[in-house]
This record gives C-alpha cells, sequence and structure tokens, in this order.
C-alpha cells in the first residue's frame, strides 16, 4: 500500500515538474516572439511576411507545446507533440544561432525535458520520441531553407 502511494506521489509531482517546464518553455517563445516583433522597427509591414511569420510560428508553437503537455494522458496523439515543438525549436536555435536562436535554447530545453520525463512517466519508448523530435527538426530546417530561397527570389 504504501509502495502505491509513493509511486503515486512521484507520478504527481513529475507531472507538476513536466507543466512548469511546459509552461516555462510556453513563456520564453512568447516572450522571445513579442520581443523580437517589438524590436523590428515601427512599421508592421517591416514584420510581414519576414520575420513575422517565424515569429508567428515560435508564438504558436510553444502554445501548443503548452496544450499539449495539458492534454498529454488523455489523448494519445498529444504526446508527440511536445517532442515535435522541440525539435521545431531546434531548428530555429541552429538556423537563428546570430539573431534569436540562443534565446529560444531554454525553450527548446524546457519541452525537451518536458517531453522526456513525461514519456518516463507514462513508460513510453523514448526512441519514437527521439525520431519525432529530430526529423521535425530537419522537416522546419528544410521549411526554413525554402522560405528563405523563395524570398530572395
Amino acid at each position: 500500500m504504501e509502495e502505491t502511494n509513493s509511486s503515486l506521489t512521484i507520478s504527481r509531482v513529475s507531472k507538476t515538474g513536466e507543466l512548469i517546464l511546459a509552461a516555462a518553455g510556453a513563456v520564453v517563445c512568447i516572450g522571445i516572439a513579442t520581443f523580437a516583433a517589438m524590436n523590428q522597427g515601427g512599421s508592421p509591414s517591416a514584420l510581414f511576411p519576414f520575420p513575422g511569420l517565424y515569429l508567428l510560428e515560435i508564438a504558436i508553437t510553444g502554445i501548443l507545446g503548452f496544450y499539449s503537455m495539458i492534454q498529454r494522458d488523455t489523448v494519445h496523439v498529444w504526446r508527440i507533440v511536445p517532442w515535435v515543438v522541440s525539435g521545431i525549436l531546434l531548428a530555429f536555435v541552429i538556423l537563428g544561432a546570430w539573431t534569436i536562436g540562443l534565446y529560444l535554447i531554454p525553450g527548446m530545453i524546457a519541452f525537451f525535458l518536458a517531453a522526456l520525463i513525461g514519456e518516463l512517466r507514462l513508460g513510453q519508448r523514448l526512441s519514437m520520441g527521439f525520431l519525432w523530435f529530430f526529423s521535425a527538426g530537419m522537416l522546419q530546417a528544410l521549411v526554413i531553407l525554402l522560405m528563405v530561397v523563395v524570398e530572395i527570389a
């Protein structure tokens, strides 16, 4: 009986930790996107289409990542979203290293750790999570590079 209570307590602490990490990641994403948008100049046309679309994507990614951590235990599909979110942020961290990439590192790490802790808490295999993480990162990097090429052309 005592072992069940302790495992239940550990599970609650893990879930709380996941939510705190996801909330921190969402705050970083929304905060960095907002801060970068405010520093683009006085004209709204300076934001669109680029870098406004990137900043909007970063903010929406953070919100979606936090929401997925809330829904994670009820619907199986939401379990992959934190991995995908951290992969998307990885692409922004690498490709935007000289601009906002460095500021997104805490958000990426927060979502990655939340996904990792959640998978361990639920007893899931980590290999699929890592696959989603790297696949999302590569796909996002490809999308960013294609958008840059289209903008130049």
